[in-house]
């Protein structure tokens, strides 16, 4: 979850050096994605992360191999999906 000026989004992080088919959501990552009922946005680059942020938010997210800092606001992985 990525929180700021009031927004929350939550945010499903992929990889996107990989190809698509290793992109694709898991059953539980799809089943979250359709009963969130608020913003759901993917993400698989920087410069996602750097959009995301100038739309709407996002002091500091920590984003591996970068020095740029963005703040996530993430659970424990423990939501009940896979």
């Amino acid at each position: 979850m990525v929180s700021k000026g009031g927004v929350t989004v939550a945010i499903e992080i992929k990889d996107g050096s990989k190809p698509p088919s290793q992109r694709k959501l898991s059953s539980g990552e799809s089943k979250f994605k359709s009963e969130w009922l608020g913003r759901w946005e993917l993400v698989e680059s920087i410069d996602d992360v750097i959009k995301l942020n100038n739309g709407c938010g996002a002091d500091k997210i920590i984003w591996p191999d970068s020095e740029e800092r963005i703040d996530i606001i993430g659970s424990n992985g423990n939501d009940g999906y896979e």
